[in-house]
């Protein structure tokens, strides 16, 4: 009976490692569930801010005709011609210390 050389098992196992990765990697991203839309709150001492992000990260090429807003660092921002972060998508509401729109 031949022995099996060390380095041989270790290049077969890392080979089997890689190959079924992929095959894990590719069943997942095809059966995520990423919802349309998360909601964040923004809360200050005389706010809360709802809103909505893009669930799915979503390329656009910017106009610079259009106001971009756009949630990054905790904070919302906005700006005409560009964003740098997640852009609003959907509702957006502000209410203040007493609970009112």
């Amino acid at each position: 009976m031949k022995k099996i050389k060390n380095g041989y098992v270790n290049k077969l196992i890392c080979i089997v490692w890689v190959l079924s990765s992929f095959a894990f990697t590719a069943y997942a991203d095809e059966y995520d569930i990423i919802p349309e839309e998360v909601e964040i709150i923004v809360t200050s001492p005389d706010s809360v801010v709802r809103m909505h992000i893009a669930g799915k990260i979503k390329k656009i090429k910017p106009s610079s005709e259009v106001t971009y807003y756009w949630y990054a660092s905790k904070r919302i921002h906005q700006n005409a011609g560009g964003y740098s972060g997640r852009l609003l998508h959907g509702d957006y509401n502000v209410y203040n210390a007493d609970g009112k729109q």
